[in-house]
């Protein structure tokens, strides 16, 4: 599971090195107090990398909007908060992964090289579906992120992003270790 079985939890250990923490499961990110200096984000901005982190889901989810600047990125983009949305109580609002790419390429189009890009796509979620036709299952969610995937990483050889040296590191929330049913 990357570090925990939550989402926060999988991104603090690839972001930071951060070793599994046994916290809490209320909602509430226990990487507040992340060790900054440690992060992948923190130190490439110290050689002039800007930092990006672009989200299928709202920032507000698990304090994303406050522990991620605490590592070093300085640049977030995700949905706005679902009507309602609060630190407590979470209503799952996201971008399909089509939208989320379409965002980090706009992002990266913008951003003078070099730069780190996260991007943390939704569509792999609970419940499985396929955004765009509403096919219901994990095999049609799954199917749906490789194809949005494949697409963004065609408008990325195009864009010529792999040549200008960026860094680009994709997840995905959150398939779980868990056989796919057929």
């Amino acid at each position: 599971y990357a570090n925990g079985f939550r989402t926060d939890l999988g991104l603090a250990g690839i972001l930071t090195g951060t070793e599994p923490i046994a916290g809490d499961a209320t909602g509430s990110s226990i990487y507040l107090n992340a060790p900054g200096t440690q992060a992948l984000a923190t130190r490439l901005q110290r050689h002039g990398y800007s930092t990006h982190f672009v989200s299928g889901s709202s920032l507000f989810f698990l304090d994303a909007d406050q522990w991620l600047p605490s590592v070093g990125f300085a640049n977030l983009h995700g949905p706005a908060p679902a009507p309602g949305e609060t630190r407590g109580n979470y209503v799952f609002q996201t971008w399909s992964d089509r939208e989320t790419y379409n965002v980090a390429l706009k992002v990266m189009q913008q951003t003078p090289s070099p730069g780190l890009f996260v991007v943390n796509t939704m569509s792999s979620h609970m419940p499985y579906h396929h955004p765009e036709t509403g096919a219901r299952g994990e095999q049609a969610a799954m199917a749906y992120a490789d194809e949005a995937f494949a697409n963004f990483h065609h408008a990325l050889l195009a864009q010529g992003f792999f040549d200008e040296g960026g860094i680009l590191v994709l997840t995905g929330d959150h398939r779980s270790m868990t056989p796919i049913s057929t």
